[in-house]
């Protein structure tokens, strides 16, 4: 799941911004009213939503104190001028409280590409869920008609993707992640991956898997 951190002072605003993330199954969500307590634990966060103007400290001051960690940074704000201002602060995105859940949803579709580069996992949608997939938990794909998870991404984006987490064309439509093969039966052209799942070898990919299989396990 991806670390998402919300900083407000203002308890209700915290309320209302909970209520706009709750769909997103992807993400695990921390709640602060104060700077303070965020900071001493930014390093565990992916993304931090931070209202621009609290009474202690404005979202400006909170990127000087935490310059040297990573994470997304996006502003919540009514002030459409601080845009201008934020040049050197690496800032992400902007959220407009007036428009909040709108800017919210609207917004998220990018968000999830940013952390979706950022980190080995892929986003799909699943009926009403949303959820994110580490590339090491995937054992294999089969492409079909019937559409079970849409992709986040196009699909030569995602094939390119999974190519570089390890995964081959064993046949046409389906591709295993190589860390899950426990043997190759070239005699039955078949893949057998560790639980015992037995995948179809296509003579066209023969050559292909075997030299990638190789040259994977003596990595």
């Amino acid at each position: 799941m991806y670390k998402v951190a919300i900083l407000d002072d203002e308890k209700n605003f915290l309320e209302e911004i909970h209520n706009c993330l709750q769909e997103y199954e992807m993400f695990e969500v921390s709640y602060f009213q104060e700077a303070k307590l965020l900071i001493d634990e930014i390093d565990y966060f992916d993304v931090v939503y931070i209202d621009y103007e609290m009474e202690n400290m404005t979202a400006f001051e909170f990127f000087k104190e935490t310059q040297m960690s990573k994470y997304i940074r996006i502003i919540i704000t009514k002030y459409d001028h601080i845009v201008y201002k934020s040049i050197d602060y690496d800032i992400f995105d902007f959220i407009r409280k007036k428009k909040l859940k709108e800017d919210i949803h609207n917004k998220m579709n990018r968000l999830l590409k940013k952390l979706e580069s950022d980190h080995d996992r892929i986003i799909v949608e699943s009926g009403n869920r949303i959820v994110a997939i580490y590339y090491d938990d995937i054992q294999y794909i089969v492409i079909h008609g019937r559409e079970e998870y849409k992709i986040r991404s196009t699909f030569k984006d995602f094939i390119k993707k999974i190519k570089k987490n390890d995964f081959i064309t064993i046949s046409y439509g389906i591709l295993v992640n190589m860390r899950y093969v426990q043997y190759i039966n070239l005699k039955e052209m078949m893949v057998v991956l560790e639980n015992e799942i037995q995948l179809p070898l296509s003579y066209k990919y023969k050559n292909s898997v075997k030299e990638a299989y190789q040259e994977y396990k003596i990595r």
